[in-house]
Parts: structure tokens; C-alpha cells; sequence
């Protein structure tokens, strides 16, 4: 369990979360969540056993963003951000239940240009987080100028309503840039948004903006706080919104598969590269080996690195000689050895 307490001063909001019961705040996890250096993930300044506080300057809530017009280009901008926030925490093991999906506590800049999401690290929440009810509430609340009975929006709105179950994987390829008519990923932003984002990423090691007069909206409870920058050893990076968070390959990095038996380069050119003797919904096809199921193994390709699963494989897939467990990603590097069933593959980066 937990409360909320949310301030607004000028253009910066603070976020108390002060959790009870079992619920206990995890230095481990912030330092992981940290590690993965996905600047939308917003993590507490200070926090200690049973408080967590967030600062966020130039933005607004998702409430207040969504009572405005906003563009396709925006709304899809948005919910690849989503999306991709979600594949980091999937990744790192992070449990997604702790992401707050309350529209109260998602900021957005003020130029709708960035999202910042609350991550809670604390062991004993047990939040059930509905992702698809998320999906559908930022769909339906979404204003246009133009209206929502576009093409485009057609299409997604038929794809989010389709999809049995939640797959970043799905999502991710649907979102891809090759679905825009125009690419996301290579939004021009002003130099002035570029410094805020970099700025607000970065926790500050006091709380320069608090009232020296002005007590504890939850009391006296600081035992053990500290700042969460703290946690890690070293200085946590930046990103920039549009030069870093798109997905597949960059320009800059190439990724190839070497198939060892034919000696065959195959390049990974797509952020989720399927591998299977199947004749459909694969990117390479090992059509001479009845041992490689239809779809076996799944690349996926995200801020340059390259992760491998099995796809639940009759003859599971190996990296140098370890069996992964089914559907769990393995992030690959240069001159890794994949044997799917008894294909093995060279795993090259440039």
C-alpha cells in the first residue's frame, strides 16, 4: 500500500510516495532501474525504507496534456515511448507492476516532446498493473483537431483491440518506423527542450528548490534517506529524446548472424529479426532443417543492443553452450555462438 502526496511550485512538481505494511523501499532496484539509463523512468531523488520523493521541472501532468489538441504523429510518439519504457523494465527484470499508470502522476513536457513515467522501487507492492486498459484510456482520451477516424488511427485501434495479451515484441514491431509516414524517432527538438530533458534526468544530490521554512508534507519519517544518485558508482548518463530512444539498428552499427554450416552473413535489419524453418512471420528461414521450429528464436534490437529468446522451441536455443530458458531474453555480445536446435550462429557487431 501506499499514498500519494503531489506539490506544484511554479513549473516543478514534487511526488511523495509514502509506502506501508510490507512494503519496503529496495536500493538494489533503484540502482538497476538507474543502470538501464532509460531517461523516462523516473526515480526518487531521496528514498529511504518507507518514502520516496520525485522531482520534475517543465513538465505537466497527462491529465492536464490531454485536455489540448494533439497530433498523430505526437500520439504515436507517446505511445512508442510507453512501450519501449515497458521493453526496458522486461529487460532489466524489473517488475512493471511498480510503473504508476495513473495519468496524475505521467508527466509530459510542455511541448509534448518527452514523457517521464514513476518507477516505485520497493519490494512487496503487488500492484496489478492493466496495461491494455492504459492503451485504450490514452487512445480514447486523445483529442484532434482532425478527428481519430483516420486511417492510421483506424489501423492501431484495430490492432490494440485484436491482441490476446500484452507483447512489447507485437507493439514494438507495429510501432516501428517503418509503420510512419513519417519517422518519429528523428524529431527535431529546440536546443532549450534538448537541455531540459538532459537537466531533469539528472537528480540533483540536495533538494535545491525546497522551502527552507516549509516542513515534511508527510512528517519527520527520514531515517536512512539518501539520494538515489548515491546508489551507483558511477555517473549516470543522458539521453536526448529522438537522437537515442529509436528503435533497430543506428546508423553508425551494424549487427550480422553468421551461419556457420553455409557460412551465410545474414543481417539483423530489423528491431524484432524472427529465426525459423516456418514460410511466414519469419525474417530468416532455415528451410533444410526440420529440427528448427517455425518460428525459433526472437532478436530483438533496442538502443544497439541485441537480445536473443527462445519462442517455447522444440529444440530450445543455446548462447555458447547455455540453454535459455523459453521466452526470457539473453542480451548478446560480439562473437556470441547461438545454436538454434543444431544451427549454430555467429553473433557479430560493427
Amino acid at each position: 500500500m501506499y499514498k500519494i502526496k503531489v506539490r506544484h511550485k511554479k513549473d516543478i512538481s514534487t511526488v511523495i510516495f509514502k509506502v506501508s505494511g510490507a512494503t519496503r523501499g529496495n536500493r538494489d532496484m533503484a540502482s538497476l532501474a538507474y543502470s538501464t539509463n532509460d531517461y523516462r523512468i523516473l526515480l526518487p531523488k531521496l528514498m529511504s525504507n518507507k518514502k520516496m520523493t520525485y522531482e520534475v521541472q517543465g513538465f505537466v501532468t497527462l491529465t492536464q496534456y490531454l485536455t489540448t489538441y494533439m497530433t498523430e504523429e505526437t500520439f504515436f510518439g507517446m505511445v512508442l515511448d510507453f512501450v519501449q519504457v515497458v521493453a526496458t523494465l522486461e529487460r532489466a527484470g524489473l517488475p512493471v507492476g511498480n510503473l504508476v499508470l495513473n495519468s496524475d502522476y505521467i508527466f509530459v513536457s510542455t511541448k509534448g516532446q518527452g514523457m517521464r513515467y514513476l518507477f516505485l522501487p520497493v519490494d512487496g507492492l503487488n500492484n496489478q498493473v492493466n496495461i491494455f486498459s492504459f492503451l485504450q484510456f490514452f487512445l480514447n482520451r486523445r483529442i484532434s483537431p482532425t478527428g481519430s477516424n483516420t486511417p492510421r488511427m483506424n489501423s492501431y485501434r484495430q490492432f490494440l483491440y485484436s491482441q490476446p495479451y500484452f507483447s512489447t515484441e507485437a507493439f514494438l514491431e507495429y510501432l516501428a518506423p517503418k509503420n510512419y509516414t513519417e519517422d518519429i524517432s528523428r524529431r527535431d527538438f529546440s536546443v532549450e527542450e534538448k537541455k531540459r530533458q538532459v537537466n531533469d534526468y539528472r537528480p540533483p544530490e540536495k533538494n535545491r528548490y525546497a522551502d527552507p521554512g516549509e516542513t515534511d508534507i508527510f512528517g519527520d519519517d527520514n531515517s536512512d534517506t539518501i539520494p538515489v544518485s548515491e546508489l551507483v558508482e558511477d555517473e549516470i548518463g543522458t539521453s536526448v529524446l529522438g537522437e537515442t530512444c529509436c528503435l533497430g539498428v543506428g546508423n553508425t552499427t551494424k549487427i550480422t548472424l553468421t551461419r556457420v554450416r553455409t557460412n551465410e552473413t545474414i543481417q539483423v535489419n530489423k528491431s524484432v529479426f524472427r529465426v525459423g524453418s516456418g514460410s511466414q512471420n519469419v525474417e530468416y528461414r532455415v528451410s533444410d532443417n526440420r529440427a528448427v521450429s517455425r518460428i525459433h528464436a526472437v532478436f530483438t534490437t533496442y538502443n544497439g543492443k541485441c537480445f536473443v529468446k527462445d519462442n517455447n522451441s522444440t529444440n530450445s536455443t543455446y548462447v555458447n553452450g547455455e540453454k535459455l530458458v523459453p521466452a526470457k531474453e539473453h542480451q548478446l555480445e560480439n562473437g556470441d555462438r547461438i545454436t538454434i536446435a543444431d544451427e549454430v550462429f555467429v553473433y557479430n557487431i560493427q
